[in-house]
């Protein structure tokens, strides 16, 4: 675990967007850079961030991931789900992360190029949910994703 990961200036919440995206049956995520004044530096997560002022999520989804792999999304994104954090136990207020789902193929995977993060790699559900170093709310909408598609008859394996 990194060293930076509980030190007091990484904890600046903001509301937030985040991609489940595919490939095949594999997720493609980033490890994390490893700078203080990030939730999670040096962890594995999904590719999004914050919502800038008058910014809708999907717009914010759409910037972010251009910014982040180069990726131009040029389907609809699809809703999956909404997590909300409530931070008045420290005089903040309630902030919520909203989750897109987006696949891609192998011959966009090949040219996505990194321009945030330290690395990115895709994962099998299983592999990605044992990774004790991956981000926890994004873990969880990752195990929501996977049941959803046992549920319907895709396995993720």
């Amino acid at each position: 675990m990194s060293k930076n990961f509980l030190k007091k200036d990484s904890f600046i919440p903001r509301n937030a967007v985040a991609c489940i995206l595919t490939l095949n049956n594999e997720y493609v995520v980033q490890l994390r850079d490893d700078k203080p004044n990030i939730f999670f530096p040096s962890f594995w997560s999904l590719f999004g961030g914050e919502i800038e002022k008058n910014e809708n999520p999907e717009d914010a989804l759409i910037r972010e991931i251009y910014e982040e792999i180069n990726l131009r999304i040029k389907n609809k994104l699809k809703y999956f789900t909404s997590l909300k954090y409530d931070y008045s136990f420290c005089g903040l207020k309630e902030y919520y992360r909203k989750y897109y789902i987006y696949e891609i193929n192998e011959s966009t995977y090949s040219k996505l190029k990194l321009n945030e993060g330290q690395y990115f790699d895709k994962f099998d559900a299983l592999t990605l949910l044992n990774k004790n170093n991956f981000v926890p709310y994004d873990s969880f909408v990752i195990w929501m994703h996977y049941k959803n598609n046992q549920k319907n008859g895709k396995n993720l394996l």
